[in-house]
């Protein structure tokens, strides 16, 4: 998460731009049995950009799970609700 401002953060991310990554796409995508579900991971008390509301509103409306995490227990918990870790 926190490369974002570095050099090579901004490079990685120009790079992926030019490939067609929408901005606001979720951090994490998972695709179980046919079904997509996408993690945002935050730092706590950070907030969503506008995009990346845009990119749940879309990704929910297509029926896919979305969700935002501001800590790696949040995260774990959001995948074991979706089943993708079943520890």
């Amino acid at each position: 998460m926190g490369q974002a401002n570095t050099g090579s953060g901004i490079g990685r991310m120009v790079r992926l731009k030019k490939m067609g990554l929408r901005p606001g796409a979720a951090d994490l995508v998972f695709v179980k049995y046919g079904k997509a579900y996408f993690l945002e991971m935050k730092r706590p008390g950070e907030k969503q950009s506008e995009n990346q509301k845009l990119f749940q509103i879309d990704a929910v409306r297509c029926g896919a799970m979305y969700a935002v995490a501001d800590s790696f227990e949040l995260a774990i918990k959001i995948l074991r609700g979706w089943k993708i870790i079943l520890t």
